[in-house]
């Protein structure tokens, strides 16, 4: 069911702040009060283990800013849409 509406992804040997990053593309996003993005990652412990060191490098780092900015914009912009009378 989640193919056929096209909300998977094959993270198979891909770098994980890539495939984040490409996940941020496509889900539902809210935000607190001070404008962090309510996420929760759920993984195995082993693959949080191995991923415990790993940083994004500075190109992915600016990829991420960027998405979460513009989905931050767009959550905005709805909320602005629902206030109106």
């Amino acid at each position: 069911m989640t193919e056929e509406h096209g909300n998977t992804i094959d993270a198979g040997g891909r770098d994980f702040f890539d495939v984040v990053a490409e996940t941020l593309e496509t889900i539902e996003m809210t935000f607190d009060d001070e404008g962090r993005p309510n996420l929760t990652i759920v993984m195995h412990p082993d693959q949080a283990e191995k991923l415990r060191d790993k940083q994004p490098t500075p190109e992915q780092e600016a990829r991420l800013d960027a998405i979460l900015e513009r989905r931050k914009e767009e959550w905005l912009a709805s909320r602005r849409r629902r206030d109106l009378p």
